[in-house]
């Protein structure tokens, strides 16, 4: 795919999505499948060529999305809340386009430098005190993780790692 073909297909996605969100109250919030109907729509053996994005669009609607269990469902109140929104659509693109790692400063300095001022800019919104800011005088209030097993496991490493130290 070239730099043409990614911005068709792409604004192509966008629409998409949008379209599938317009269309949320309209759905039921769980699909009405049993279990091995998605497989039997996929062939059991892999293409042999690459195949036309025309048709991985409507493959989009009839396997995956008429599948789905729709999440962002205004219905939908299930295992856990993770709405989300055209905005952090719009972030995941952008991370998706960079496919940068930023684990430290060396890595990514401006991942590392973002992450630690929104940091800071939440430490100020919830009034932490000001050794939670990332600064000379304080340590800051910590990383963010990318998910709730991730956070709660780097938890618990941390717990352990302090109980061992005691």
């Amino acid at each position: 795919m070239n730099a043409n073909a990614f911005r068709h297909y792409g604004n192509m996605m966008i629409d998409h999505v949008a379209n599938y969100w317009e269309s949320l109250r309209e759905r039921k919030p769980l699909p009405d499948v049993k279990p091995g109907s998605i497989s039997k729509l996929i062939p059991q053996d892999p293409p042999t060529m690459g195949e036309p994005w025309e048709k991985i669009f409507n493959d989009i609607d009839k396997v995956v999305i008429n599948g789905n269990t729709h999440w962002q469902h205004p219905k939908f109140f299930a295992y856990f809340p993770t709405r989300t929104s055209y905005q952090a659509i719009m972030g995941d693109i952008l991370n998706g386009g960079l496919a940068s790692v930023g684990f430290s400063w060396a890595s990514s300095p401006s991942m590392t430098e973002v992450e630690m001022s929104m940091t800071n800019w939440l430490a100020k919104a919830i009034e932490l005190p000001a050794e939670f800011l990332n600064t000379k005088n304080g340590c800051g209030i910590g990383i963010i993780q990318n998910g709730a097993s991730d956070a709660t496991y780097i938890a618990i490493l941390a717990a352990r790692g302090r109980a061992i130290e005691v």
